[in-house]
This record gives structure tokens, sequence and C-alpha cells, in this order.
């Protein structure tokens, strides 16, 4: 049993189980709760059996048995001799049994969730940020890393599973925090990873195209996200007025819905707008009043994310002066425009853009305070959305001056036959050059690369490892540029 928690009987379990059948063994008491049938030992667990794309664990119901499993939970009753907790769903009742395990710790924590194609990371940390200038104790949970009260934590899922998601929302509590901020996709709804929440507010920044691997068209993927509007799921919704989404995000909705907006249409609106790459300004206007807002994140995406991160905050009951001073302190995000010091050559700059809206808009944020070339070195992730692949060559061709198409995270894919996709986008592919090995792509950006250029590497920004052939290594972009730097210098 894990430290610090408390054993629970199986009825204990199943009563957090809306409609859950159990079929005796009430007083059976519970070690742990398991989904992996490849555990050696599985003494006194409740396992839940999930069917999975490729793999169903019902099907290993007796495997699990015969290591020690002392209940299971299904969704059809099966032929072992254990107690069975039968439910509609197995991974939505995981997400309740896993809540119950640690004592329903987000019951107790005001939570925002920020979900969208773009911008979660960024949104849900200036959110965090400010929160945290205001004297509140704050979690995060997203891409980048976890935080509890101030300390950082290695992460590994954007919406973590639901044991580890409770957990960290169980520690968050017992380290006094007021607020758990986190990123929220669209797998963890589609997976029910959050069943059983609600959310005080949660925000919507964009759609675009991203992650069709899992979800094939934009309507199943856009349809994903709506499961995070529904009412129940939370109670004030702050969503993008300017995405064409968004009515068909917040259809049906009874509870608040507000409207935040660049273009003047909104209950939020950014007015008077000044974009450049070192930060932005604006007007910020609600029912409420009005406050000049400073970000030292350039680039107009950055303007919709902040006004984003100003308005849940609004909502969350502080005020506009508080906002705008936690805003004014954030020094910047790890990996979104972040800008690798290179004193006497090219301005060097790191970002995760992964997806043609994003490359798109990094790259339009460059080229009006770049007097000379615009360089975008990227690839494109392998096992993932393929259709993608051209649209980001093409982006990259209108919008920057050299283009250099390396290699991402191939994972299984032969990286050569990914960048060979990327090029099929280009008019004119002689004009770009393809090399495989990323840090070679990067070295050679930076050579040729004059002072007044602008050197874009795209696609990674705060990871630190490159997955090829299933296996991941550390790599990291800014390390790659720092140790060329050096090199040079010497």
């Amino acid at each position: 049993m894990e430290e610090g928690v408390a054993m629970k009987t199986l009825q204990q379990l199943s009563l957090a189980v809306p409609g859950a059948e159990l079929t005796g063994g009430a007083d059976v008491p519970i070690a742990f709760l398991a989904t992996d049938s490849r555990t050696e030992d599985l003494t006194g667990a409740l396992f839940i059996c999930i069917r999975g794309g490729s793999f169903d664990a019902h099907d290993a119901a007796g495997q699990v048995v015969s290591k020690g499993a002392a209940a299971l939970v299904v969704e059809h009753r099966l032929p072992v001799d254990v107690p069975q907790l039968i439910v509609k769903d197995s991974r939505e009742a995981w997400s309740y049994l896993a809540s119950c395990w640690y004592g329903f710790p987000a019951e107790k924590l005001r939570l925002i969730g920020i979900t969208g194609t773009k911008g979660k990371t960024t949104t849900t940390t200036l959110i965090a940020r400010i929160l945290e200038h205001a004297g509140y104790k704050v979690g995060l949970i997203g891409t980048v890393a976890n935080e509890i009260a101030g300390k950082s934590y290695p992460q590994h899922l954007t919406t973590p599973d639901p044991m580890e998601m409770q957990e960290l929302l169980s520690r968050m509590v017992e380290a006094g925090c007021t607020f758990a901020v986190m990123e929220v996709s669209a797998h963890a709804a589609a997976l029910r990873k959050i069943a059983g929440m609600e959310y005080e507010v949660m925000g919507f920044t964009n759609l675009s195209q991203d992650h069709l691997n899992d979800f094939h068209t934009m309507e199943n993927y856009g349809a994903a996200k709506a499961l995070l509007f529904r009412d129940g799921v939370c109670r004030t919704a702050i969503v993008n007025a300017d995405d064409a989404y968004t009515p068909t995000l917040v259809k049906g909705r009874t509870g608040a819905t507000l409207y935040f907006s660049l273009e003047g249409r909104g209950d939020i609106r950014a007015e008077k707008i000044s974009s450049r790459l070192s930060g932005v300004s604006y007007e910020m206007h609600a029912s409420s009043g009005s406050r000049k807002m400073e970000l030292r994140l350039g680039g107009r995406f950055n303007v919709a994310n902040s006004l984003l991160a100003a308005a849940v905050c609004l909502q969350c009951g502080l005020s506009m002066d508080l906002i705008a001073e936690g805003l004014a302190g954030v020094p910047g995000v790890p990996g979104r425009l972040e800008r690798v010091d290179n004193p006497e050559g090219a301005t060097v700059l790191v970002d995760y853009a992964h997806s043609p809206d994003s490359l798109e808009n990094v790259l339009n944020a460059v080229r009006p305070e770049t007097k000379g070339r615009v360089w975008a070195v990227f690839g494109c992730g392998g096992d993932r959305d393929r259709g993608k692949r051209p649209l980001m060559g093409a982006i990259a061709e209108r919008l920057a001056d050299r283009v250099v198409i390396t290699t991402d995270n191939p994972r299984t894919e032969d990286p050569d036959e990914i960048i060979r996709e990327i090029a099929a986008g280009l008019e004119k592919p002689e004009n770009a050059l393809c090399v495989t090995d990323r840090t070679e792509a990067i070295h050679y950006a930076l050579r040729e690369a004059g002072p007044d250029d602008t050197v874009v590497i795209a696609g990674k920004g705060h990871e630190t490892y490159q997955e090829i052939c299933g296996v991941r290594h550390h790599y990291d972009d800014r390390e790659v540029v720092r140790d060329y730097i050096a090199a040079r210098s010497k």
C-alpha cells in the first residue's frame, strides 16, 4: 500500500463510482489500485480492467487474479472467483476510484483548467504566476513541469493518468495550495481522466490541426474539447470569441460563459495592442474596468494567452492591478520564444511550435523585427499526424528566408522519410536544406546566419530528449546552441 494513504474497503471505493454494481466482497481490504496486467505482484490489488486500442485487460483477468488481485473492476461479469465491481466504463471508473483513494483532493482545491491546441502552457504558467503574486500557494500541472507550492517536479503527460493526477492534487492539498491550475488535453477528456472533477473555470485558447493521428478528423478533435465545457465539468467557461470553433464548443451550455477577444467582440477585450518580439502591451477592458497590461513575452498570440490568463484571474476575484503586476513580473516561459544568448551573432529563439498554426504564428512574430533574414530550423514528430508535414513545409517556405528541415522526434519512423514529406509542401524544394542530424542542422544555421538574422529553432522547445526508434536520448536545443557558441568563442 502507498505510504500516507489509508487502506480502504472495496465497498468504500465502490460508492465513489456512479452506477457501479458490487458482486460481494464489500469488506475486502484493498491495498492499491492497478491497471497493468504485467505487474508481477498484485497481492491485495483492486485491478481495473481497461479496454485499450490493442489489448483488453478483461482478457487477462485470470492472470491478474493468479498474481493476487483481491477484486476486479469490469465492464461485464467475468468467470473468475473474486469480487467484481461492474461499471459502465472502466476508464471513467478509474478516475473516480483514484479520487476516492486519495481522499477526493479536487474538492479541496479551486480547479482552473486551460484547453486548446496552442497556448495552454503559456496561459497556465501566467495564471500560476499571477496567483502567486497575489499571495496564493498554487499547484500547476502541465507540459513543461508539475509544480507544487513553488517546487518543480518532472512530468510525463500533459494531463497525467488518474492515479498520478490525484496523487499530485493530494500533495497540493498537503502543501497548503488554494489553486490547482492545469493544462487539460483533448486526450484527457476522451480518456475520461478528469471524470468526477468540476473546474471553477475552464478556459479555451484556440483549435487548429493537431493530434489527428489519434482523433482522425477535426470534428472528433473538437468534440473531445467540447466535453470539457459541459455543465458539471466547469462552472464558468472563458472562451476565445475570435476562434471559429467556439460556438460549437459551448453549444448547449447553461452555465456562465464569458468571451475574450482581440477583435473587439468579447466580454474581456484587448485594445490598443502593441506587439514586439521583446514583449506586448495592451489595454484590457472588462465590465469591472480597464487597465494597461504589459508582458515580457512577444507575439500577438501572447496577447491572447495573457488576456485569457488575466480574464481567468479576474473571474477568481483578483483585482486588475494585481493581475497587471503579476503579468509584468513573468520573465518568460521555457521553450516558448525562448531567447538563447548569442552576443556576437544572430538572434536565436527556441520554440515548441510543432503544428502549422504555431509555426506560422512564431515566424509572423519574428518577421517584423528582423533586419536580416529569418531562418526556420524544424522537423515533425514521427508516429503523429502526417497531414501537417507538407503544410509546415509550405508555411516555412512562405514566411522564412532560409529553411532548414531536420529531425524532430522520429520515434519509430524513418527520419529521412519524414523530412521528404515535409519537403513535399515546398514549391521550390531546391531552396531548402535537408539535414537529418538535428545538431548539424542547428550548427549550419548558426554558422551561416548573420548578426542581423533571426534563427528560429522550432518543434521541441522545452523538451530535453529526442526519441529515436522508441528510445529517448538526452537532447536540448538550447544546450546545442550554447555549446556551439561557447566552442566558437574559444
